[in-house]
């Protein structure tokens, strides 16, 4: 409601209300990982004499990742069924056009939007697994 108050009807305070809160989760998930970091591999590498760019590269993002990882595609999953959501609610998107061929009784056109939105979330939770697995 503050993105309408804001912006206006349409797509755009759905997509700024969407971006608003996946960084803000972001932001708090990337602090806690980086807030577990190990000093130990960081005093090693500066004790070698390395940069801070090495300190982090290789002392710091090597315990990070797997979690900074994780967390953005868990926040673009739910991204994901958030425009959907808000799209049969009004917003646009292809939520919009599935409330708008249920309300027609168009429902081979909500059938086969169905079939694409549940191909679409396979698709991404198969890409999301292989990326997961190449971490490991």
């Amino acid at each position: 409601m503050l993105m309408v108050g804001a912006v206006g009807l349409g797509p755009l305070p759905g997509i700024l209300a969407i971006a608003f809160h996946a960084t803000g989760m972001l932001a708090k998930f990337y602090s806690e990982a980086i807030e577990g970091i190990d000093n130990a591999p960081i005093e090693a590498l500066e004790s070698a004499g390395a940069t801070f760019l090495q300190k982090l590269r290789f002392g710091a993002w090597p315990q990070v990742a797997p979690d900074i990882v994780r967390d953005t595609l868990f926040r673009f999953e739910m991204n994901l069924r958030e425009s959907l959501i808000l799209g049969l609610v009004g917003a646009g998107g292809i939520g919009f056009y599935i409330q708008t061929y249920v309300r027609s009784f168009q429902y081979e056109k909500v059938a086969t939007l169905t079939i694409v939105v549940i191909l679409f979330v396979v698709a991404i939770e198969v890409v999301n697994n292989a990326i997961r697995a190449l971490l490991r």
